[in-house]
């Protein structure tokens, strides 16, 4: 009964460019690895390292002569006897499986490069490979090539970005996407080992106990009424939400959809191990909100439906026009939801955490630690708090940043402008050239399988 995935068959490369223009190839790094982009040489330095440990990982642990074909030939069933081959197996068969709807990711190039990423990865680690991680990798790369189809656009129309040096564009290039999928990847993983690590016995576990947080504490808190249609539906959390949280709703929505969510939950405090603090688990009560209605109304209005009937509207969940909505409403819950904590916090503790604090907050000269606190020093021990507590703490959610990058944003307005010149309109909206697609063409000796959108990107890059 679970929900198919969106289709996008017509999906073109364009379509994955960032609303705004934002690189996510550089942004998603750069937050999750706590890079700024300025120095431009300190983040191009940390590019580097990762091509070159991209390089090596292909060299020690990369596909081997003919031993990607020999799977094609037998159909995924090779030597399971060594580790090696278990997981080149595994991965085999779940990398047909990925993205199916999807031209670029039929390709058996595309299948081929997706294959030895996560052999690399799961070589490195010496950790089983986990169903899921194929459509994670299929995410990341899908990002990676909105930004190449932008700036692909932008230099057939003659433009330049107005967002970054001319440095930090010069990494963003499809010879890179094997080094940046693969920096991007593992960086991810390091943020779920709960979903992604079979060893760890508690694994699936403690998943079914976040999608039971979201219900019985989340939902109880800032929708009553919700939280109890669900209890009494006696329907455990995890039969819907289980696969939203281990794909990080990669399989829900469009897959334009799909990145927007990503631009938060790769952000700081995005996912985090202390429930309630990261997006994942807002993003999920978020979700059950916006069809409220619906489930409330449902077995009220028709007298002979069951409760199972609305929770299959769940399962098969509906389309969201304004995905930008619900991450909204995402980010306002899990605010509140942190101010609550704040506020319950005891002096006593946060003093033991935070010896400092008190220290450097005086109002009229007196230590905030003895007597009572004023509203003013609740505000400003609040103010340190955050600036001092762990990551979950951390908001990345800047309004001035907000209105520059809404401004930046009608840069890009030529793109899906139907005035624009015809030279423009020609070329852009699929991100290939004429010359591109004619030298994709059967008269070159490339084969015929290889003549589509995304023929612009090198799997054999760096």
């Amino acid at each position: 009964m679970a929900s198919s995935p969106p289709s996008t068959k017509d999906v073109s490369p364009l379509s994955l460019k960032h609303p705004k223009g934002e690189l996510r190839t550089l942004t998603w790094k750069s937050h999750m690895y706590r890079m700024p982009l300025h120095p431009v040489r300190d983040y191009i330095g940390m590019c580097a390292a990762h091509c070159k440990e991209f390089q090596e990982l292909k060299l020690k642990y990369g596909l081997r002569e003919n031993e990607y074909e020999s799977l094609s030939h037998s159909k995924g069933n090779n030597d399971r006897t060594s580790f090696r081959g278990e997981t080149l197996h595994r991965i085999y068969i779940d990398v047909r499986r990925t993205r199916g709807e999807m031209e670029f990711f039929r390709l058996e190039r595309t299948r081929r490069w997706l294959t030895e990423v996560l052999l690399l990865w799961c070589l490195k680690h010496h950790t089983e490979y986990t169903q899921g991680m194929n459509d994670i990798l299929a995410t990341i790369t899908m990002s990676l090539l909105g930004d190449y189809a932008l700036l692909k656009a932008l230099k057939q129309a003659k433009r330049a970005h107005p967002s970054y040096p001319p440095a930090l564009i010069a990494r963003v290039h499809p010879q890179y996407l094997g080094s940046d999928a693969f920096a991007i990847f593992s960086a991810l993983m390091k943020k779920l080992p709960a979903m992604f690590h079979p060893e760890k016995k508690d694994s699936t576990h403690g998943l079914i106990q976040l999608t039971r947080f979201v219900q019985s504490a989340l939902l109880r808190k800032f929708d009553p009424d919700l939280y109890e249609f669900l209890s009494k539906s006696g329907a455990p959390p995890e039969l819907y939400m289980l696969k939203w949280v281990r794909l990080l709703f990669s399989r829900e929505f469009e897959i334009s959809q799909v990145l927007q969510i990503w631009d938060e939950l790769v952000k700081q405090g995005g996912i985090e191990t202390k429930m309630g603090f990261g997006m994942v688990e807002h993003l999920c009560m978020a979700l059950l909100k916006h069809v409220r209605y619906e489930l409330l109304n449902f077995v009220q209005l028709d007298p002979d439906s069951s409760m199972v009937d609305a929770l299959a509207r769940i399962l098969k969940f509906p389309s969201v026009p304004d995905i930008q909505n619900v991450i909204v409403q995402a980010k306002k819950s899990r605010e509140q939801y942190k101010s609550s904590v704040i506020a319950s916090m005891p002096a006593k503790p946060l003093n033991k955490v935070l010896p400092n604090v008190y220290a450097e907050v005086r109002e009229g000269g007196k230590n905030v630690k003895s007597g009572g606190r004023s509203r003013i020093e609740k505000e400003k021990a609040r103010s340190l708090l955050e600036q001092k507590l762990p990551d979950f703490f951390a908001d990345e959610f800047d309004e001035k940043k907000s209105t520059q990058e809404s401004d930046a944003a009608s840069a890009f307005d030529f793109i899906n402008n139907p005035n624009t010149s015809s030279k423009v309109a020609k070329n852009v909206p699929n991100g290939v050239s004429n010359s591109n697609q004619n030298a994709s063409g059967s008269g070159t000796g490339v084969p015929s399988e290889l003549v589509s959108a995304f023929d612009f990107i090198d799997l054999g890059g760096r």
